[in-house]
């Protein structure tokens, strides 16, 4: 059995955040969520993940800002990023099926 692709959630709406980290787990990734930009910048320096889901309202500045914020440099691959824009009507489903198509060197964009 292949492992599961690991997702850091960062959402703002913890009704939302808790929804899409249920139909992810469900779609068999294994999932971390958090609403906090500074805890989720901690948790990809301490951990690996393959994809990072956000939205756009979770952070401060802008996508990148989490990934300056963590410090990634060359030795750590970057995961890929899938960033739900604050005027999206996407469905968590459409969202999970962006996660499984994303590659870990590459941005992913839900426009």
């Amino acid at each position: 059995m292949a492992d599961k692709k690991r997702i850091l959630l960062l959402h703002h709406d913890e009704e939302s955040l808790i929804t899409l980290q249920w139909i992810l787990e469900n779609q068999g990734f294994d999932t971390t969520a958090t609403w906090d930009q500074a805890e989720a910048a901690g948790l990809l320096k301490s951990s690996n993940f393959d994809i990072v889901v956000l939205h756009e309202h979770a952070l401060k500045d802008n996508p990148d800002a989490l990934f300056h914020d963590a410090n990634l440099d060359a030795v750590k691959r970057p995961p890929a990023r899938v960033v739900i824009p604050a005027d999206s009507r996407l469905s968590a489903e459409h969202i999970a099926a962006l996660a499984q198509t994303a590659k870990p060197t590459q941005k992913a964009s839900a426009n």
